[in-house]
This record gives structure tokens, sequence and C-alpha cells, in this order.
């Protein structure tokens, strides 16, 4: 499997990436999986002093639906989901066991019914990307938490 990763462009280039503030995980199984990750991450994200009104938070959550949805559409259904806290920066990580590799559609068309789930991902995350793991691959995106949301490294 190769890895595909996108970028935004905003990733900083300092004296390297910030050290892991946190890390918690999830399993996925059963119905009500996505629900579940999305319960999760909003439970997290209070845990970790994110305003849960605010920005950061709301764009969190929608990558967080978006990848878990991806993952029930394409790929049988997400098997686990982690959040790594970096900093001010959250990884969120779902692992799926589906074989291919998710790619953004381009160009993005806006009038299309369906597809827009990684342009969104795109749109919010520094970065983003897939990598194997053994159960199958793992999507993943990096936001970044605003200090202008309540969030304090």
């Amino acid at each position: 499997m190769t890895a595909a990763a996108g970028s935004s462009g905003r990733e900083g280039a300092g004296d390297g990436p910030p050290a892991l503030t946190a890390r918690v995980t999830i399993a996925l199984g059963g119905g009500g999986r996505t629900r579940a990750g999305r319960r999760f991450a909003e439970a997290t994200l209070v845990h970790w002093g994110v305003d849960p009104a605010g920005l950061a938070a709301d764009n969190v959550r929608l990558v967080v639906a978006e990848l878990l949805a991806n993952a029930a559409q394409h790929a049988g259904g997400p098997i686990e989901m982690t959040l790594s806290l970096f900093g001010a920066d959250v990884r969120i990580e779902v692992v799926d066991a589906g074989p291919g590799l998710p790619r953004s559609r381009r160009p993005h068309d806006a009038a299309r019914p369906s597809g827009h789930g990684l342009f969104i991902v795109e749109r919010l995350s520094s970065s983003w990307g897939v990598m194997e793991h053994p159960a199958g691959k793992a999507v993943w995106a990096v936001l970044a938490l605003s200090q202008a949301d309540g969030f304090e490294k």
C-alpha cells in the first residue's frame, strides 16, 4: 500500500514538531460506531479544555464526522479512532479495514451531490494522509486548536 497525503501548506518549520501531550483511543465496533466516535471526540475536547462552542471544536467535530463517515461508507466501518494532542494541534486518526486509499476528487465540484468529505478534511486541516495499519489503513488529519477558542497549551 502506498501512502497518500495532502497538505494545505500551513505546516510550520520551527524546531520540529511539538511533543505529544495526550493520546486517547476508542475501539469502534457494533452499531452506532460513528455516533460513538463523535461523542468520544466531543468529550475529549472538553477534557482537554477546548471551548465546545468555539470554531476549533466545530472544525474537529466536522473532520471527525467526515473521517468516520468515509470509513463507514467505503471501508466497512471504522475500527478505532485515536485523538492525539501535540501542543496546540490535534491529530485525528481513524482506522478501518478497507483496502483502498482515499483520494479527494479533483477538481472539486460543489454542485455534485456527494464526494465532498476529503475536500472538507483538506480545507480544515493543516495536513492529512493515509498510512498502513495492521488492521488495514489509518486516515489521519491534523488541526490547530485556537487559543482564541479558549484552548491553552
